[in-house]
């Protein structure tokens, strides 16, 4: 607003009754002290007004005042500190006889207030240093100013990025830090203590620092999330709290740390005590922002958090904003009254009114946290200052000091201390001029009432001193949630967070292996997931190997039936010259006693663990055994029929050849067979294989079995001559039922290749319907039944007529005497005898 200075002819007197200076300007200072060096400063105190007044002459002016009616005393204190400052310094200044001086100037909250008092500041050479306005904008318009005049300015307001840059406002230098750097103090914080689940309620002023966090933190690290709101108004604070909290899932869903960003402990505690005894928080962490960072602010919300279980305040404590200025509070508080300044006639009328507003209650009012900022930009200009007389004391060109200590702002390897009081000293580095002094830590506990400091926090790291405190609050709840632990994997639940989530365990066959999976994966079609959920394993093959009791009580039975093999060729061997022996052909009873061996031994293959060699040998034996046993018992029947048959219609037999050479006969068709057999496996196939049969993700089977992409043809064809072997056996057994018995040979054939074929229907009916498992326990009970029949229906008769019928002579011979017994014999040999002639004459 613009000043109507030609037209002020006299000082307009307020609503309080404070007339502006003696020559009607608001630029002018509200207190001054003239000196060798000088500190200014520019405050937003009051408001410019505009009032009608009538000249001498009778004409009706406009005029335009500065207005403390509304004035806050806080801007007033900031006044009085600088002078108190300022005055505290000339003890030091006054030893190298030197005097310090002051310029306390009221924009009025006025822009081109702010340009003619920066215009005015600037042009005064012997002004060493300023104090910024409150406002951003009014900062930046005074630093526009004054840049020409490298006269250093300091600010102690939540700096922009724009404030700090050296090409814009090359002389400005602040005591905090940036919104951002501040907001990197409090992502180095979260970090440490691995918070990921954070809601962030700020003000306006701290909108910049609050959008740092969340934008460079909570969004960007993992599973971190959290809410947002803006709280501009004190009565807004339950309005707005409920309505973000319905919206993302309700207050139950709300985080156990709350970062509250706000420059009002008004503001601060109203949300403190929403969340205890309105949305009845417990067991919260509560990190109340830099602007709150005074330990004299704590016990305010003490009262609030000890009426909630488990709480905690997290608490940056900013040096400057605790520095023990007892002398200054007390001056402010009781108020020195003893000046005639605009100034002090300012605060005496401020003084009242809140007075009278507050009921006559006294003069007691809290002292405001910028206080100490003023005192310490004052300190670091005059110590600048004293380095410079120190090091130049010859100098004598103020613009030159000046100069100097503008230089000296922008040095940011050096490391200063400065002493705020007697006692207490402020070490700092310039970093980007901004003054970096780390925040001290705070903690209150509310259920044991204790206050400790965990640390020190700066923008790029925190250094924890207090372990075991570090060790009690970091162990909350980091997230919405609990941690999902391999095997479960995070569904998100109604807030719509995408931190927060319900831990559910993987179906079955998926699996984890992190924590917070988004999700299982899924096993491959051979794997099934562990009992945890946390890994694939290969599913479990069955199969009948050599530790399963089938596998034993087939060994023992192949073992015995081995055994009894190995007898009955012990047997005929000793009793080859027998007639039972030698009727039946030794070499047939070889070969079918080496046919059941090798059965026995078949029988045992499909007991052991399926693979490529045990399937192709159980293939090959299978064709060899039957090979072998049916071309024998084919040739015997085949042989027995012509000579009874060539015997009756007194004809040659036919085949002559193949009866006289029936090994050669059996060996060639065995090796045709084997040969077929193999090139079934090698060259045509593999025509057997293990096939792994299953349901995905099951336990399968191992079984051998032919490939179901090729043709079967070539694995059927070996068994084409052993079937049709036996079906001539069978035939040829059944035509010669009138035959003379000749030791029931026959007989015996016939019995033992019907019960082969009857267990041949029974396998393959009960084969297509059996379990995988039991397929192979199938195959070796046939193998071992049709093994023990050939055994038992070809040799116990045999066993029958060498030892029972033996038996029974001798037992006769003792009844009738020796003579019977001779006459016996000769029958029995006369019998042999033709039966010999008979085949001779074959």
């Amino acid at each position: 607003m613009k000043i109507l200075v030609s037209l002020l002819i006299a000082c307009s007197i307020h609503s309080l009754g404070l007339s502006c200076s003696d020559d009607g300007q608001l630029s002018n200072p509200l207190d001054s002290k003239s000196g060798d060096f000088v500190i200014a400063g520019i405050f937003n105190v009051g408001q410019v007004m505009s009032r009608e007044e009538k000249t001498a002459e009778g004409e009706t002016i406009r005029t335009e005042y500065c207005s403390y009616e509304h004035a806050k005393m806080w801007g007033i204190q900031k006044m009085l500190a600088l002078r108190y400052a300022v005055e505290l310094e000339q003890e030091i200044f006054s030893a190298i006889n030197k005097t310090l001086g002051y310029e306390i100037y009221d924009s009025c909250q006025s822009y081109s207030n702010v340009g003619q008092i920066s215009n005015k500041i600037a042009s005064n050479q012997k002004v060493i240093g300023v104090s910024a306005p409150d406002y951003k904008d009014f900062v930046k318009y005074s630093a526009q100013q004054i840049t020409s005049f490298k006269v250093p300015m300091f600010t102690y307001v939540y700096n922009d990025e724009e404030m700090m840059r050296e090409d814009l406002f090359p002389t400005l230098f602040s005591l905090t830090d940036t919104e951002q750097g501040e907001g990197e103090v409090i992502v180095s914080f979260l970090k440490q203590m691995g918070y990921m689940y954070v809601d962030i309620w700020y003000h306006t002023f701290s909108e910049q620092m609050a959008t740092h966090v969340y934008e460079s933190y909570v969004r960007n690290v993992q599973y971190g999330c959290g809410r947002m709101e803006l709280i501009s108004r004190t009565d807004d604070v339950g309005t707005k709290i409920d309505a973000l909290y319905e919206k993302t899932g309700g207050s139950e869903s709300s985080s156990q740390v709350q970062l509250i960003l706000s420059n009002s402990q008004d503001q601060t505690a109203a949300i403190l005590r929403h969340m205890v005894d309105n949305l009845g928080f417990k067991d919260k962490i509560y990190i109340l922002g830099m602007s709150n960072g005074r330990f004299s602010s704590l016990k305010r919300y003490k009262s609030v958090l000890g009426r909630a279980k488990g709480s905690t305040i997290i608490l940056p404590l900013v040096t400057l904003l605790n520095a023990d200025l007892k002398t200054l509070e007390e001056k402010l508080r009781s108020g020195e009254g003893s000046r005639d300044s605009d100034l002090d006639r300012v605060e005496r009328g401020v003084r009242d009114r809140l007075n009278w507003y507050n009921g006559g209650s006294g003069h007691s009012y809290d002292v405001t946290s910028w206080t100490p900022y003023i005192v310490g930009g004052v300190k670091i200009l005059t110590q600048l200052l004293q380095e410079h007389l120190i090091a130049a004391p010859k100098e004598t060109c103020i613009k030159h000091r000046r100069n100097s200590i503008f230089q000296a702002t922008k040095n940011n390897k050096t490391r200063n201390t400065v002493w705020i009081d007697d006692d207490l000293a402020i070490n700092f580095t310039w970093n980007k001029r901004v003054i970096n002094t780390g925040y001290e830590i705070g903690v209150y506990q509310s259920d044991s009432d204790t206050f400790s400091i965990l640390g020190k926090a700066f923008s790029d790291s925190v250094t924890i001193t207090n372990i075991i405190l570090f060790q009690e609050i970091s162990g909350y709840n980091k997230t919405c949630s609990a941690t999902c632990r391999p095997g479960f994997f995070r569904k998100p639940d109604k807030s719509n967070l995408s931190c927060c989530w319900t831990c559910q365990p993987c179906v079955a066959d998926t699996i984890s292996t992190v924590n917070n999976s988004a999700h299982c994966a899924a096993c491959l079609e051979n794997e099934t997931a562990d009992f945890n959920k946390t890994s694939c394993v290969g599913v479990t093959a069955l199969y009948l190997d050599s530790s399963s009791p089938y596998f034993i009580g087939g060994s023992v039975c192949t073992g015995s039936g081995l055994f009894v093999v190995l007898v009955f060729g012990m047997i005929v061997f000793r009793h080859t010259d027998r007639p039972s022996i030698r009727a039946s052909d030794p070499g047939y009873l070889y070969t079918m006693l080496t046919s059941v061996t090798l059965g026995f031994f078949t029988a045992l293959l499909p007991l052991t663990q399926p693979t490529s060699l045990t399937c192709g040998a159980e293939y090959v034996c299978f064709i060899a055994f039957t090979t072998l046993v049916s071309t024998t018992l084919a040739l015997k029947c085949n042989k027995i029929y012509e000579i009874f048959r060539a015997a009756g219609s007194f004809e040659t037999p036919k085949c002559r050849w193949v009866l006289k050479n029936t090994i050669i006969v059996q060996v060639v068709s065995l090796l045709f067979m084997l040969t077929l057999a193999l090139l079934d496996i090698l060259v045509w196939g593999p025509g057997w294989k293990v096939e792994v049969i299953h349901t995905p993700h099951r336990p399968y089977h191992l079984v051998c079995q032919l490939e179901g992409d090729r043709n079967v043809a070539p694995s059927v064809v070996p068994l084409i001559l052993p079937t049709a072997a036996f079906l001539a056996s069978l035939v040829l057994a059944f035509l010669m039922r009138h035959f003379p018995h000749n030791f029931r040979e026959t007989l015996n054939i016939f019995a033992a290749t019907l019960i082969v074929l009857l267990c041949c229907l029974m396998f393959l009916t009960g084969y297509s319907l059996a379990d995988n498992y039991f397929k192979g326990l199938l195959r070796a009970i046939v193998l071992f039944v049709s093994s023990l029949s050939f055994l038992i229906c070809i040799f116990l008769p045999k066993i029958y007529f060498l030892f029972w019928r033996d038996l029974r002579i001798n037992n006769a011979a003792e009844i009738t005497g020796r003579s019977s017994l001779r006459s016996y014999l000769e029958k029995d040999v006369a019998m042999h005898r033709t039966k010999s002639i008979s085949a001779k004459s074959y």
